[in-house]
């Protein structure tokens, strides 16, 4: 019995290990291949789904502008559409494509074709790096990435187009080898340096030899795709843009820099003080039209407890837009939840001892207090723009225009003292009689305000304001806030308004509408030299109906937005 069992259990075992080592070598091969597969999308997985940007990873962290191409989605039907549509408004006797412009423009240059010499070896992605920038002198150091998928073309090209830049340009180059690369430089008497070099799989343009040898020999923890502003930044652009750019906090720095000194603007220093982090933005092929979008990132450890509470106030979608008229062509709206008096706490940047020396001097001296006006209001504001038969806009533009604005309050009997205050100053100041008159529109009190000497009636300036029903509102004229107050429907009703915001990130509110056909009808009917002008934008500008701007929802201390042109009524 014992040596039946012996035996049945050797016969087993070596059973087993046949079946185990059939099993580990398919195991290994599947291990290989789940491996080999995660691999190839890890590389291929943004140049199928877009988002990747491999330029950025040989560009240095301290880059103060990149912007980069997507030569992949710049051909897709989407965007060549789109292009078209432009190119015909810009120029409609021109019927040449992108490539035939380029192919014209290299012949002309240095007799050299971008379909022939160019597209064989051309990669994904462009990249354009400015580093160093001094905006006062203009001086700066650029690097010009061209990813390549064909090296031995890429040489050749840049061979041939040293010799092009020569003979066409009487450009003179020369060649030699640094640190195993290869570069032609041109160092001109007069004007800037021009290097040319293949590193890898790119092809390098740039106007400094160290720029371009240390973007070889970056590592990319260094470079800007690893910086943190940079990725939060890109993280709200979308992945199949055709384009992008991000600036860094320097180049504020840089701007503030120049205006202070150009302008004698010492104030403007204090805008140094703001933690702007980077700025991104970029320009996609959408379904509705041309989408930008825009993103604003801040550095975490920046940030004071103030600023941190600021730029993650909520964004709410706004009740205004059932306030104005289905046909208004313009409207701005806002709605927050902080109030503006959260703006007046200690640890705004922008509230320095300067401003509030201004503000009170104001106060002292014509006894107007700004700071009392903030605290009566909320956080709502909209500005809007409309067809209008009345008011001192269509009076002085003869044409049918008008406004009205609206802000909301928490106290309207306070808001009312304070103003009646303000205007009792302007008649003193400007001697200037004013007569108010109380008017009702649709259960809203109001006042209509007339301004002006009554015997030079083209002088007279009359307007709309009151508080009621939890807002400020002021407007060009009576009839424009009858149509609004109590339209029906009104500009939140209206098919296009609600059509347009479909087309926008989920999340998103509604911040601008501008109706440009209807912009553009209210202008047909003024006066003659303004209509004429006018017909003129109406015949290039006709198949963009709607451009809108909303806010984004993000995530951390980013603020986003996307700004779509719709072409040829797609909503």
């Amino acid at each position: 019995m014992s040596e039946n069992i012996t035996e049945n259990e050797t016969e087993n075992k070596s059973n087993n290990k046949l079946i185990l080592g059939g099993l580990g070598i398919a195991g290994v091969l599947g291990v290989m291949l789940l491996c080999g597969i995660a691999a190839l999308l890890w590389f291929f997985w943004p140049r199928l789904f877009g988002g990747g940007d491999p330029i950025a990873e040989r560009i240095p962290n301290d880059a103060v502008i990149y912007m980069n191409v997507d030569l992949l989605n710049m051909q897709s039907e989407n965007f060549q559409d789109l292009m078209l549509v432009f190119q015909e408004m810009a120029e409609p006797d021109q019927d040449k494509t992108l490539v035939e412009t380029l192919d014209e423009q290299m012949g002309d240059l240095v007799n050299m074709n971008f379909t022939d010499d160019v597209l064989p070896w051309i990669g994904q992605y462009g990249g354009l790096a400015i580093l160093d920038l001094d905006l006062e002198s203009g001086d700066g150091e650029y690097i010009w990435l061209v990813e390549t998928r064909d090296k031995t073309a890429a040489d050749q090209f840049i061979s041939s187009l040293a010799v092009a830049l020569d003979d066409e340009q009487g450009m003179q180059f020369s060649k030699s080898e640094k640190e195993g690369i290869e570069i032609y430089t041109h160092e001109p008497d007069f004007g800037e340096d021009l290097l040319i070099a293949r590193v890898g799989n790119f092809v390098y343009f740039s106007n400094s030899e160290a720029v371009i040898l240390d973007s070889a020999a970056l590592d990319k923890k260094d470079s800007l795709a690893s910086l943190k502003i940079f990725e939060d930044a890109h993280a709200e652009l979308p992945n199949d843009r055709v384009a992008s750019a991000f600036f860094s906090n320097a180049l504020y720095s840089e701007v503030f820099d120049m205006m202070a000194a150009q302008y004698y603007m010492t104030d403007v220093n204090n805008l140094d003080d703001i933690p702007l982090g980077g700025f991104a933005m970029s320009m996609s092929a959408d379904d509705a039209g041309l989408r930008f979008d825009f993103a604003v990132a801040y550095n975490e450890d920046d940030l004071s407890e103030f600023e941190k509470e600021a730029y993650t106030a909520d964004y709410l979608a706004p009740k205004t837009d059932d306030l104005v008229p289905a046909d208004t062509f313009f409207y701005l709206g806002t709605n927050q939840s902080h109030d503006p008096s959260f703006y007046l706490q200690e640890g705004n940047p922008l509230l320095d001892a300067d401003t509030e020396e201004a503000l009170e001097l104001l106060n002292d001296e014509y006894g107007i207090d700004i700071m009392e006006f903030i605290n009566f209001l909320s956080g709502e504001f909209a500005f809007a723009m409309g067809p209008s038969r009345e008011g001192f806009i269509s009076d002085q533009l003869d044409t049918d225009i008008g406004f009205t604005a609206f802000i909301s309050t928490h106290d309207e009997s306070g808001f009312s003292n304070w103003f009646e205050d303000v205007l009792k100053v302007i008649e003193d100041v400007t001697y200037t009689g004013i007569q108010l008159d109380d008017i009702s529109i649709e259960g809203y009190e109001l006042h209509e305000m007339t301004m002006g000497d009554e015997e030079f009636p083209s002088s007279m300036i009359s307007m709309v304001y009151g508080a009621d029903n939890g807002y400020i509102i002021l407007g060009s004229s009576q009839d424009i806030l009858e149509e609004g107050l109590g339209s029906n429907p009104s500009l939140a009703e209206s098919e296009i308004y609600l059509n347009t915001w479909e087309a926008f990130p989920s999340g998103s509110v509604p911040y601008m509408f501008i109706n440009m056909t209807e912009l553009i009808d209210s202008f047909k009917d003024a006066n003659p030299y303004m209509a004429d002008s006018f017909q003129e934008i109406d015949s290039s500008l006709d198949k963009i109906p709607v451009v809108a701007l909303a806010i984004n929802e993000t995530t951390g201390y980013t603020q986003a937005f996307t700004l779509i042109i719709f072409v040829e009524g797609d909503q």
